[in-house]
């Protein structure tokens, strides 16, 4: 199982229904164009709207959902390769808290163009 498989699976496994019906999107920033902050210097993050502004970088985007980006490129450079895997999945861990903890897992934004929302 790849790692971003066996992320989903366990925020899932975590709050099944928080995200029950609903995509959701981990993001590895390796995989970000580099306007879209590949040189941030946070370990993840998450916004409301990110899965809107990320949409066009995810390839098996099917509609809104929550997303978090996890920066694997910083962890790659801070963390020993034996530590990866947990240190990606606690990353993970920390950003879907940050999900669970908004009224909604992502806002719905059926009145705002999507490029105003990236904007």
């Amino acid at each position: 199982m790849d790692l971003i498989t066996q992320a989903e699976a366990l925020c899932r496994a975590i709050a099944p229904h928080d995200l029950a019906g609903a995509p959701l999107y981990i993001v590895q920033q390796s995989t970000l164009p580099v306007d879209l902050s590949r040189q941030s210097v946070c370990d993840g993050f998450t916004t409301p709207s990110l899965d809107l502004m990320l949409r066009d970088s995810i390839p098996n985007y099917v509609g809104r959902g929550p997303c978090l980006v996890v920066n694997d490129v910083a962890l790659r450079s801070e963390t020993d390769p034996a530590d990866f895997e947990r240190a990606f999945l606690a990353v993970v861990v920390h950003e879907l808290a940050h999900i669970l903890e908004r009224p909604i897992p992502f806002a719905a934004r059926p009145n705002v163009d999507p490029l105003r929302v990236e904007f």
